[in-house]
């Protein structure tokens, strides 16, 4: 497994993980970080002034983290456990003076000044200590003071779980570990980022067809919806096996002996053996997986296909990626329709940012026969659909490359006249030409009568009434085949 195999920088390769990080050793987010204003989430009432006021006059139950959940027995209470659950909030200046507003029913005149004077400096970190500092001493109903907590902002943790989630699935082929890790330095919460992604990251892995090293076979599986079991366990139609999968690791382990047995086996490896031949004949780096599911007295034949080529070092990545489908009942004959997609997706970014991505549906007509028959009939339409497309985005891109791309280069200067390099006059115009000129004929003579290969040229400098003359001779003889 290369260093790149591992998002999660678990390996204890100092070379290649300077300084580790514990796998998502982020806060816990238990049933203790809720707000003390019932369903009104803290960092709102924070924020919103308006729901300071109303949280601090409203009868509302008060839930308190760890074990012991009192009710308030009066506003002083929840002025008390709300000014306690501050810790590690950032609050402007207004939220500031009402949580001052609040230690004006709990504290003595003088502390109150004190806090008054922490609040106008601005200093979110010794405003907070100060405050803490005076809760600590200050007696109340509701029950012991807890240890601080953190706490994720209101309704944000599931928009940031959703932003992230769409920037993994959109990450570039081979690029995958890369944005995992600069989401990772943006969302800077192991826990939250466990939690949330990891139905994107084995979604991600589904959809592009990631290819897995099977134990004794020639042959890799590919990892897509066709072929899974449950939470994290696929199958390998072709050996038979069942394997779990490390989505974050890209690794598979446990494999165990799985039998398909259903009525389209037959018709599956007849159409595994002929559409192993014809990636292996077209895809240099293909890997190609079939599967068959039965519903009733149907038979549903899907065959996969990815091929990808990662090229870090020169800055571009790209994959290849087509799947096919057709649904028949054995026995019947006739013919039925030859369902496909085929997805290229390439990423360059050599001094730049560009992606292609494009698709193209397919479909066709086949006739149901024998399953060896079947088998050659499909895979000869599709690869005349494949084939169809790739010269298509060849022509495409040589058209694009001839128009387009031209037309977003200025044509003309800012005058909208061409330049006639050809007209335009060079004068060297200094006092020294006639002396250089001179020089120029007796030398270019000289080198000619002396030097077989020989090129020369002589210049002239002009600064204030002095005159600098320079000749250069150049010759050689290159003979690679002798040495």
């Amino acid at each position: 497994m290369s260093p790149n195999d591992d998002p999660l920088g678990t390996k204890t390769d100092n070379t290649l993980h300077p300084s580790p990080r514990p796998i998502f050793d982020g806060p816990s987010f238990g049933a203790g970080n809720v707000s003390p204003f019932g369903t009104t989430p803290l960092p709102q009432v924070l924020s919103d002034p308006s729901s300071l006021e109303q949280a601090l006059t409203s009868p509302l139950a008060l839930r308190t983290p760890g074990p012991i959940a009192v009710p308030p027995q009066s506003n002083e209470d929840v002025s008390t456990q709300m000014l306690r659950d501050t810790r590690y909030t950032t609050c402007s200046g207004r939220v500031r003076n009402k949580l001052v507003h609040c230690g004006k029913k709990l504290f003595e005149q003088d502390k109150v000044k004190e806090l008054e004077d922490a609040a106008g400096k601005d200093d979110d970190e010794a405003f907070y200590g100060h405050l803490h500092g005076l809760i600590s001493k200050q007696p109340t109903s509701v029950g012991p003071i807890v240890a601080p907590y953190e706490f994720p902002l209101p309704n944000q943790s599931g928009q940031l779980i959703k932003i992230v989630s769409d920037f993994l699935q959109h990450a570039p082929p081979g690029e995958f570990n890369e944005v995992f890790s600069d989401v990772r330095v943006l969302l800077d919460n192991d826990s939250l980022l466990k939690d949330g992604v990891s139905a994107a990251v084995e979604q991600y892995n589904k959809d592009q067809f990631t290819s897995v090293r099977i134990p004794n076979s020639e042959y890799q599986a590919l990892v897509t919806e066709h072929n899974s079991l449950g939470p994290g366990r696929f199958f390998d139609p072709r050996t038979k096996q069942s394997f779990k999968y490390d989505h974050y690791r890209r690794e598979p382990s446990e494999f165990q002996p799985y039998e398909i047995g259903n009525s389209g086996e037959p018709w599956r490896s007849a159409l595994e053996k002929e559409f192993t031949e014809y990636t292996f004949n077209h895809y240099k780096h293909g890997t190609s997986s079939v599967f068959a599911h039965v519903r009733d007295d149907t038979v549903t034949l899907v065959a996969c296909i990815e091929d990808h080529q990662f090229q870090p070092k020169n800055y571009w990545n790209g994959r290849w990626r087509s799947q096919w489908h057709c649904t028949f009942t054995p026995g019947i004959g006739g013919s039925t329709e030859l369902c496909g997609v085929m997805k290229v997706q390439v990423h360059y970014y050599e001094d730049g940012n560009v992606q292609l991505v494009c698709a193209k549906e397919a479909k066709g007509n086949l006739v149901v026969t024998s399953e060896i028959q079947t088998a050659k009939e499909f895979v000869q339409a599709v690869q005349d659909a494949e084939k169809e497309y790739q010269l298509a985005i060849c022509e495409n891109y040589q058209t694009m490359s001839d128009t387009t791309f031209k037309a977003l280069r200025r044509q003309l200067p800012v005058t909208r006249t061409k330049i006639d390099w050809g007209k335009i006059p060079y004068e060297i115009g200094n006092s020294g030409e006639p002396w250089r000129s001179a020089l120029e004929k007796e030398f270019t003579e000289y080198t000619f009568n002396h030097y077989k290969h020989g090129t020369s040229s002589v210049f002239a400098h002009v600064r204030d009434d002095t005159v600098t003359l320079v000749a250069c001779i150049e010759d050689h003889q290159f003979q690679p085949k002798n040495y």
